[in-house]
C-alpha cells in the first residue's frame, strides 16, 4: 500500500539562487565541494547523489549536507521551503 510521510524533524537546507555572476559562485565555491562545476554564466554542473544534473540560470542549488546537492527550479523551491530565519541578515 502507498502511504504519504513526512520527515519527523524539520531539517534546515542551505541553498543559493544561481544567477550567473562571479559572486554567486564564490558562494557556491565557498561550500568547499567540487560537486558543482561552473560551466559558463548560462548554467552550472551540480553532481548530485542520483548522477548529474545541469542548473540554468535562475535554478537554486540546494545542499542538504556535505555532498549532497540538487536542484530546484524557482517555482519548486518556493512550494517547498521558506527561510528558516527571516529576520536575520546574511553573513
Amino acid at each position: 500500500m502507498i502511504r504519504q510521510y513526512r520527515p519527523r524533524h524539520p531539517r534546515l537546507i542551505e541553498a543559493v539562487f544561481w544567477d550567473g555572476t562571479s559572486a554567486t559562485w564564490l558562494e557556491i565555491a565557498g561550500w568547499g565541494e567540487r560537486a558543482i562545476q561552473w560551466v559558463n554564466p548560462s548554467y552550472l554542473l551540480v553532481h548530485t547523489l542520483c548522477g548529474t544534473a545541469s542548473a540554468p540560470q535562475g535554478s537554486w542549488i540546494v545542499r542538504e549536507g556535505p555532498g549532497d546537492f540538487y536542484v530546484l527550479n524557482s517555482d519548486a523551491f518556493n512550494a517547498t521551503f521558506e527561510l528558516a530565519f527571516p529576520n536575520d541578515e546574511p553573513a
